[in-house]
């Protein structure tokens, strides 16, 4: 069985950022390390997965086409497809 080896590191945080990490870490019952450990996989490491999904789900969006002045008219007029 292979097993994880964690690293140690220490940030050092405003006292403003570390009293609002600590009051979302209360609210959610997390702690605040894993706040950041979450933050870090949400903003480096999981970003490019995010982002082809977020592309995805666009492309298959049943978006309007055509001319975007024609496309404003009905927007406006309340006639769009969604």
């Amino acid at each position: 069985m292979m097993v994880k080896k964690n690293k140690r590191t220490q940030v050092l945080l405003t006292e403003k950022q570390y009293k609002k990490l600590h009051e979302l870490s209360e609210r959610n019952k997390k702690s605040v390390g894993f706040l950041i450990r979450e933050a870090v996989d949400t903003v480096y490491i999981n970003r490019r997965k995010n982002k082809e999904e977020i592309i995805k789900r666009i492309a298959n969006m049943d978006l309007p086409d055509g001319n975007w002045e024609e496309i404003k008219k009905d927007i406006i007029k309340g006639k769009s497809k969604h």
